[in-house]
């Protein structure tokens, strides 16, 4: 089995290094370049399924790392601007703590249940919002989340 280009290596490290693919997929695109670009031999090399091996390699093109020459024929793409980034969620900030006066605590203590089905009403007479009534409400365990 041939050695892995020192080229392709070095353009494969670069892309791992710029997160552009992940561990995993840098091992497909080694095996796949080391066994004379055949998926078929990469595949089991890796001692993978040849259908997750087209799975990963299509993910490849896809993202525009590979080029896809033909059937099981790919190079790697010379464009990195092309590189489209996969999919990550946004991170969802925590709330904002909550900064109960002395005075809001007791109207809570005393006054939430009746207000209780009216947070509206309850948020009006304390001039917060009704978001804050609910978080008041649940630091008291005067209610419970949900």
């Amino acid at each position: 089995m041939p050695d892995l280009d020192p080229e392709i290596n070095e353009r494969i490290e670069h892309l791992l290094n710029q997160e552009y693919i992940t561990e995993d997929q840098s091992k497909v695109l080694k095996a796949y370049f080391m066994c004379g670009r055949s998926s078929k031999a990469a595949s089991s090399k890796l001692n993978m399924h040849p259908t997750t091996f087209a799975q990963v390699t299509s993910t490849l093109v896809q993202r525009n790392i590979l080029e896809k020459l033909g059937r099981g024929k790919f190079i790697l793409a010379d464009d990195e601007s092309a590189i489209v980034m996969p999919y990550q969620e946004p991170e969802i900030p925590p709330d904002p703590p909550l900064n109960m006066t002395e005075q809001e605590r007791e109207w809570m203590l005393e006054n939430y249940s009746k207000y209780k089905n009216k947070r509206s009403e309850a948020a009006r007479i304390l001039k917060r919002s009704k978001f804050d009534i609910c978080r008041m409400a649940i630091e008291l365990k005067l209610d419970s989340k949900g």
